[in-house]
Parts: structure tokens; C-alpha cells; sequence
């Protein structure tokens, strides 16, 4: 499942609850998710048991996301998370040594991981963007005379 394609098709279907700092991840609202998900009986205490979980190691390992995707219920009704992912804050986590150790580098973006290794940020650019008058930058944006697929997005500067 695409989460971008259900956002833009089915909005409805996304499940939400805003976590307030203070007071953190609830069981109410864990237990809401689990009814919004469909779950039932101890599927919903298992559903709470998983999220309080994952909401405890975001905030003690300083995570920018954690995710499971996707979380099945197996043929004898329990939960099951079919794969997960988890991605540190790298100047603000754990130590450097524990990060090489959960690091699988064979799941990222060849390009990213080269930026890492000197604590840089990869994004990649691709088409043109006038920046005043004379200079041209790459980044995703071209003019209508470039695109081969119409307009862009942006005015043509």
C-alpha cells in the first residue's frame, strides 16, 4: 500500500492522533488507532503493547521516523510486523559506535550513504531554475519549453 496514493485518493482512510509533548503517547489513543484499524479483543491490547513501544524508541534513541510497514494479522488472529524501519537524528542520538552496528547500508541511496560518510545531507537536483536574471541552479523545475510533460508546477521565472 502507497501511502501517497491513499492520501490523495482516500484521505478518510489515514488515521491520526496528535500527541501532546508533555503527556506522550496514550492508551486511549493507541487503543482508538486499534479501533480505526479494525481490530478487536487482544489484537487491540497487542496494537498498544507495539505503539507504545515504537513511541518509546523514538524519543529514547532521538528518531526522526519510526515505522512498521506492513503490520499483518496472522492466520491465528495475533500481530505481526512484517518490516520496520528507524532513522536517527545523527548529531543528537546514541553514540556513533551503536549507530554503525543497526546501520544496514544496503537500504539506502548510494548517494546518501556518500554524503553521510561526511556528515552531509544528500538531495538530489534534477531540470533548471532561473535564480534572477543570469544564473541557472538544477533542481526540479523546468520551463515550459524543457518540460516534456507540460507545465511545471512554478511559474517560469
Amino acid at each position: 500500500m502507497d501511502i501517497e496514493e491513499v492520501a490523495a485518493k482516500t484521505p478518510e482512510q489515514i488515521l491520526t492522533v496528535n500527541i501532546h509533548p508533555a503527556a506522550g503517547l496514550q492508551g486511549y489513543q493507541c487503543r482508538q488507532l486499534a479501533f480505526g484499524l479494525g481490530l478487536k479483543g487482544t489484537q487491540v491490547t497487542e496494537f498498544q503493547v507495539m505503539a507504545m513501544g515504537l513511541y518509546k524508541l523514538y524519543l529514547e534513541k532521538d528518531a526522526s521516523l519510526v515505522e512498521v510497514n506492513p503490520l499483518i494479522v496472522t492466520k491465528s488472529g495475533s500481530l505481526m510486523a512484517l518490516d520496520a524501519k528507524n532513522q536517527h537524528r545523527r548529531e543528537r542520538s546514541v553514540p556513533a559506535s551503536r549507530h554503525c552496528k543497526l546501520r544496514d547500508a544496503n537500504q539506502e541511496d548510494p548517494m546518501e550513504r556518500r554524503a553521510s560518510e561526511h556528515d552531509l545531507n544528500y538531495v538530489p537536483w534534477t531540470g533548471y531554475r532561473v535564480h534572477g536574471q543570469r544564473r541557472r541552479t538544477r533542481n526540479g523545475d523546468h520551463g515550459p519549453h524543457q518540460a516534456p510533460w507540460g507545465q511545471p508546477a512554478n511559474s517560469w521565472m
